[in-house]
């Protein structure tokens, strides 16, 4: 679709738009309307089949909880999203506030206090053999590792945001906001607290305990062993992933994200 005819069309006027470099899943546009800056989101084709089909039902269902940035525009056959752009606004890795793995576990916790209920799930077993039908270029031998599927409890869930990358926090000075539900559904109750340090490589031991503390009440080994297999889990779920745009896409980025999350898997030996 053309961005500038649909801006036109919406907007009775012609926008500035410029391709940013945020994004993995989607290319995420900067718009300029009538001296307003905008953010829209465009998924792309190879990955827009394996997402949330009820994301338009969830967003509803999140706006009372003010956590995403505003919404104006949202179509549901292409997914394609605008919302208002925030000035002076950090994602995870490039904020320079000291507190700001605190203030990510507040977003995470307000989002899952809410117990919010939706029909779909985030399966993680399902969405990994997604990933790995589309591959046509293994880089590992995922059956090695598969077994990680089989020792997750997954009878309690909880409405969660299942992709806590450094871009889905957006921290200013005054707010802070939890972004892109395109993977969000109901999941296994430590999914996110696991995705935010796994995503964000969170390897500083010091630093994990503070946000294991932050986030649940009481730690002991059985909680810790769980939180490890989920880590296992997400390592394996996203190393296809990646596999599957680099095959795909052929971006050195991808090579990358399954390296790194194939090197944690290895190293957690379950």
């Amino acid at each position: 679709m053309d961005l500038t005819n649909l801006i036109q069309e919406l907007y009775h006027t012609k926008p500035i738009i410029k391709k940013t470099n945020l994004g993995l899943s989607n290319d995420i546009y900067k718009a300029v309307i009538n001296d307003k800056k905008y953010a829209i989101r465009v998924p792309k084709n190879d990955i827009h089949k394996h997402l949330n089909t009820e994301e338009r039902t969830l967003l509803n269902q999140i706006k009372t909880l003010d956590l995403d940035v505003k919404e104006v525009y949202y179509d549901e056959d292409t997914k394609i999203r605008i919302t208002e752009w925030v000035d002076n606004g950090y994602e995870y890795q490039d904020c320079p506030f000291e507190d700001k793995w605190l203030r990510a576990v507040k977003l995470i916790k307000k989002l899952h206090n809410a117990d919010l209920k939706i029909n779909y799930r985030f399966d993680s077993f399902k969405m990994y053999h997604s990933f790995k039908r589309e591959i046509k270029n293994p880089l590992m031998d995922y059956p090695k590792y598969e077994k990680v599927f089989q020792m997750i409890d997954s009878s309690k869930e909880v409405f969660s945001h299942n992709d806590l990358v450094s871009g889905n926090f957006i921290f200013t000075k005054n707010r802070d906001y939890l972004i892109d539900y395109e993977y969000a559904g109901m999941n296994h109750p430590y999914f996110d607290i696991m995705s935010f340090i796994t995503e964000n490589n969170i390897d500083d031991k010091v630093l994990r305990k503070k946000i294991l503390k932050a986030y649940f009440d009481k730690i002991d080994d059985h909680l810790l062993e769980e939180l490890h297999k989920i880590e296992a889990m997400q390592n394996l779920l996203w190393a296809a992933w990646a596999n599957m745009l680099y095959d795909s896409r052929n971006e050195d980025v991808y090579l990358t994200i399954f390296k790194d999350k194939y090197s944690h898997l290895t190293k957690g030996e379950i």
